[in-house]
């Protein structure tokens, strides 16, 4: 449950056209008289579209359409990224193409905050160590995210 608040709370520090708006994240009691019976919920923007996994399966996107949805989605892990937010699983599944054929990404469910690189550098400690520091709760070595899209690094278990 920790790992589920801060992730959305991550994800909802983040304002960029490309990346989904979280607006609420919170709990309700489910049962008056049972306080353990409590769900968590994540409200966020509604986003009318398809997946780009979609797009690219049932419509054949043409290549420049395409590479114009890799912009936006590069442009919005950016911003991420510049804010310490690591998304470690994005596919075409989450990432949507709204009606306005604009592209948003959706689910951090497995993001993984970094400490900012800043203090170090004040400090004089290594950049690199400061960059790879992280704050979530995974263990090395435990792959995260859908093992089709890893990386060679996350499946040999040197990426968290």
């Amino acid at each position: 449950m920790r790992r589920f608040i801060g992730e959305a709370k991550a994800a909802s520090a983040l304002n960029h056209p490309h990346i989904i708006t979280i607006y609420e994240i919170g709990e309700i009691q489910l049962d008056a008289d049972n306080a353990q019976s409590v769900a968590h919920y994540i409200a966020m923007e509604y986003v009318s579209g398809a997946t780009l996994h979609s797009k690219i399966h049932r419509e054949g996107l043409e290549l420049k359409k395409l590479l114009e949805y890799f912009a936006q989605t590069a442009d919005g892990l950016a911003k991420a990224h510049a804010a310490g937010i690591v998304h470690r699983d994005l596919k075409p599944e989450n990432i949507m193409v709204t009606e306005t054929v604009t592209q948003k990404i959706l689910d951090f469910g497995l993001a993984k905050l970094i400490e900012s690189v800043e203090p170090a550098a004040q400090s004089g400690a290594d950049l690199g160590e400061a960059a790879t520091a992280v704050m979530d709760k995974t263990r090395p070595g435990v792959r995260h995210g859908d093992h089709r899209l890893y990386v060679p690094e996350q499946a040999q278990g040197k990426l968290g």
